[in-house]
């Protein structure tokens, strides 16, 4: 079962249409890029996701890195949210 901050993420990542899979498919590890996600879709999910947790990423998160699988998303919202 995923928690509340995974499943917001897949929500968004369902609202932004942009994987070449289903997202109820998706594994937290999977990488997002071979799934289908591209660079200004990628910024799309980084606005999205600032949106919906009230957050704003640090210039250091900007990175490929960062949104490239939903436990890697997961644990950087947990951080900036320890932050607020």
């Amino acid at each position: 079962m995923r928690d509340d901050i995974s499943q917001r993420v897949y929500n968004i990542l369902s609202e932004l249409h942009t994987l070449h899979i289903d997202v109820s498919e998706l594994a937290d590890d999977q990488d997002l890029y071979e799934a289908g996600l591209k660079s200004m879709a990628a910024v799309h999910l980084m606005l999205a996701l600032e949106d919906e947790f009230g957050i704003e990423f640090a210039d250091s998160a900007l990175h490929r890195g960062a949104f490239a699988t939903v436990a890697r998303i997961h644990s950087l919202i947990e951080q900036q949210l320890a932050l607020v």
